[in-house]
Order: C-alpha cells, then structure tokens, then sequence
C-alpha cells in the first residue's frame, strides 16, 4: 500500500475522487512505460481513496501487469478496439482489416484519432442520443470523421424509458433475454438498416461502437458472423474477447462521470461477456424467427442485401 505519510499529503495537494487521481497516476505510469503500450494499466478499481496521483513510482501498488491479448487494438482513448476478421465463414474466411468494433470515442487521444483516419471510413455509434449528448462534456475533440449516428433504440423516447421497459419485461442486467428483448423494443428494425450500412461497399471500412463495445455491438456483430456462416463457437469466441476490455470500459466511464457502483469483483461480474450468454441469445432469436436471417428478412433487408453483405466480408 502507499505509505500513510505520502498518501496523505498527495491526496491532500490533489482534489478529486480517488478515479480521477487513479488516472492521473496511470497516465503518469504510463509515459514512463513507454515502449510497453499494450500492456494492461494498474487495475482501476483496487486503488483506495488514499492512493495519490503524485507519489513516485516506486510507491504504486501495482499488480503484475500481464500482456494484453494480441487481438486487442491500442490506439489511445478508444477502449476495447479489435478488428473482426479471420473466421471460418461460409465459403471462406472474414476479410482483414473491414470490420472494427470498439467502445465510445470521446476519449480518444491525437493518437487513437490519427488511427482513425487512417484506417476506418465509416463508423456506426449504435448509442442513444441520451448517452452521446451525457459525454459532450467530456470530449476531448470533435466526432470522428464519417461519424454515422444511429441509435439501436428509438431516438424519440428516452434511454430512461428504454431502460425502465427492458427492465421490466426482462430484469435488470445484461443476460441474453435481455437481449432477446432489445428485439421487441424495436432494436431489430434498427439492426436490420445497420446491417444495409455494412452491406454497402462504399461504407468500408467501418467501426462499429456503443458505450462499452459489447452489448449492442455485440449483437450486430453476432448476427452479422451469423449472417455470413460462421459458426455458434466463433461468434460466442468473439463476443467473450470484451472481457479483455472491462479496464479501458471503467476508465472510460469514469472519465465521462459515470463511476460504476458497486466493489471491484462486482462491478466486473456485471461487465463480463461469457461466450454462452451469446449463443444462448442465438438460440433464442432461432427459436422465435427461425434465424436471424428471417428476423432481420422481416424488417427489409433484401436477399440481395445479404449475400452483398457476404462479399463485402468473405473472402
């Protein structure tokens, strides 16, 4: 632990919650890792209210840092970024360098911005208006270019009320019912128009984000693997990979003021993505549709459309 002496005097010279001052230490740990970019940051949530921001280095409880799996994208600011590719898929394999996913941008730094320009043409903010508008105060610079704005949920109720239905037909926290009801609240419309965005070429590539880069990107990227005929196992493999990003999502939170209630176990319990919670919302789509196929063939999206999908993605 910090000594009781410096502790006190750091926490005392720097106002703020212990999630600001935690920041500040790891921005400050980090310049001095320098080469090691991708390594994973001190965890967030174990620092007491006593942990400084100023204190040397040499003071940091620090837990042994671990690689950061090869899969996940470090670019500054831009939490839980990988590329979706490289899946068996029907006929084929996925594309390199197409499809990203990711949480939120307002955070990204002149680094993780360069990144941006450079590799993605379109990206997809799959966030209500509510949740965009919550963070404007935290931006750190202006929307990313090719920004797409397109809410999974209708723009002209609120995200409270969203919420406030979900809950009630499903209970509180992320399970695959609770996906499943994303559905019935009028998500599947929406999901089927993201779907004609990616089906176009001249979309590419593309970046698809919501708050923490897992739950409704989750799903779009689940049916579209489905889509193109990959299977059950790689689609659950893909959705679990967003336990490797439950770090960059608290700091994300915390820098836009939503600290996350709860103790550290808890708190991570409730952002975990265990690979059956996806397959089981599969299932269930198969059980009630059919397919996801026939679910989004429902909402509009031509014949045409999905196998225009198929090319973009498969080689």
């Amino acid at each position: 632990m910090w000594p009781a002496s410096t502790a006190a005097n750091c926490a005392a010279s720097v106002p703020g919650s212990w999630w600001t001052m935690n920041r500040r230490c790891r921005r400050s740990q980090r310049r001095d890792w320098g080469s090691t970019p991708r390594r994973s940051w001190p965890n967030l949530a174990t620092t007491t209210s006593a942990s400084p921001t100023c204190a040397p280095a040499a003071f940091l409880e620090v837990e042994a840092m671990s690689e950061a799996p090869d899969y996940l994208i470090d670019v500054g600011g831009l939490h839980n970024l990988r590329a979706v590719d490289s899946y068996a898929a029907a006929g084929g394999r996925m594309r390199p360098s197409r499809l990203y996913r990711s949480g939120a941008w307002e955070l990204v730094t002149e680094r993780g911005r360069a990144w941006l320009d450079a590799n993605v043409k379109t990206v997809i903010d799959l966030r209500h208006p509510d949740e965009v508008n919550g963070a404007v105060s935290s931006r750190r610079g202006p929307p990313p270019t090719g920004l797409v704005a397109h809410s999974i949920f209708r723009a002209d109720v609120s995200m409270a009320e969203f919420v406030s239905e979900l809950n009630s037909l499903s209970g509180d926290g992320i399970s695959s019912e609770r996906y499943l009801d994303y559905l019935k609240v009028g998500a599947a419309e929406r999901f089927a128009r993201a779907v004609e965005i990616l089906a176009d070429e001249s979309s590419y590539p593309v970046l698809v984000n919501c708050t923490a880069g897992k739950d409704r990107t989750g799903l779009l990227i689940a049916m579209v693997m489905d889509l193109i005929g990959a299977s059950d196992e790689d689609i659950g493999t893909e959705y679990e990979r967003s336990n490797a990003g439950i770090d960059g999502l608290i700091a994300y939170l915390a820098g836009v003021g939503r600290v996350p209630q709860g103790i550290d176990a808890e708190v991570r319990a409730r952002m975990a993505t265990p690979a059956e919670r996806m397959r089981r919302f599969l299932q269930g789509v198969r059980a009630e549709y059919g397919s996801v196929r026939n679910l989004l063939g429902n909402e509009g999206v031509t014949e045409a459309t999905f196998n225009a999908l198929r090319e973009r993605l498969v080689d």
